[in-house]
C-alpha cells in the first residue's frame, strides 16, 4: 500500500484510496491483535518470530500518517491562506480576469450554490480592485456553507477586505458580531472582538459622529 501510494498521485489523494487502505489495514492487523491477546503462547511472544510478526503489524503505521497529514495539512492551508485583504499575484491580464468573471458567473447561473466558484469570483474582483463586489461575493460564498473551518475563513475575508481596505467598520460589523457569535474561540473572533471593542470604545465615547461613520483606526485617530 505504501508503495502504491508513492507511486501514484492519483491514487493516494483519491478519498476512496484512502477509506480502502484503511479497512484494509485494520483487517490485516487484526490476527496480530487476536494473538497478542492469548495466553496461551508466551514463548511465541518472547520469540525472534514473534518480534518479526509484532514489526509487521507496525508496516501499516506510514499508511495511516500519510492519510493523517494529508487531511491536517487540507485543514491547516485552509485557515492560513496567505493574508485575505491582498489580491494573489496576477497570473491574468485585466482582459483574462474579466473573461474569467464571466466565466464564473456562468457557472454561477447554473448553480448559484457553488462556493468555489463564489470565492473564485471574490478572488477575481479583489485582482481587478472591486472591493464592493469581492466582499458581497465572499459573504454570499459563506452563506452557502454550513458552518465550518471554510465559512469562517470566508467570512474573515469579507470583513478583512471592508475594514482593512475600504476602511469601513460599520458596514462589517454584522459579520464581525456574526463570527463571535458562531466561532467564538477562534482567531476569527479574536481579530472580531478586537475590531468592535476598538470601535465600540470610540463610539462610546462620542468621536464616531456622521462625518467619522466609517472610520477606521488604521494607526491613525478619528477626525476631530
Amino acid at each position: 500500500m505504501a508503495s502504491a501510494f508513492l507511486c501514484s498521485k492519483t491514487l493516494r489523494s483519491s478519498f476512496w484510496a484512502q477509506v480502502g487502505a484503511l479497512l484494509l489495514s485494520f483487517v490485516s492487523a487484526m490476527p496480530a491483535v487476536v494473538v497478542s491477546a492469548m495466553e496461551h503462547y508466551p514463548e511465541f511472544h518472547l520469540s525472534f518470530q514473534g518480534l518479526l510478526f509484532l514489526a509487521a503489524s507496525f508496516c501499516h503505521a506510514p499508511v495511516w500518517i500519510y492519510i493523517a497529514l494529508f487531511h491536517g495539512g487540507r485543514l491547516i492551508t485552509s485557515f492560513s491562506r496567505g493574508p485575505a485583504g491582498s489580491a494573489p499575484a496576477k497570473e491574468r491580464s485585466r482582459v483574462q480576469e474579466w473573461k474569467f468573471v464571466e466565466e464564473c458567473l456562468g457557472a454561477l447561473a447554473r448553480n448559484p450554490l457553488d462556493a468555489g466558484h463564489r470565492e473564485q469570483l471574490a478572488d477575481s474582483y479583489l485582482r481587478l480592485g472591486a472591493l464592493d463586489s469581492a466582499i458581497s461575493e465572499y459573504r454570499k460564498a459563506a452563506d452557502s456553507l454550513d458552518t465550518g473551518p471554510e465559512q469562517a475563513r470566508l467570512m474573515y475575508r469579507a470583513v478583512y477586505i471592508c475594514v482593512e481596505r475600504r476602511m469601513s467598520v460599520k458596514n462589517a460589523l454584522p459579520l464581525l458580531r456574526r463570527m463571535v457569535r458562531l466561532y467564538p474561540r477562534s482567531y476569527y473572533a479574536a481579530y472580531a472582538r478586537r475590531i468592535l471593542n476598538r470601535y465600540e470604545a470610540y463610539e462610546s465615547a462620542g468621536l464616531l459622529d456622521s462625518e467619522n461613520a466609517d472610520w477606521w483606526d488604521s494607526g491613525a485617530e478619528p477626525r476631530t
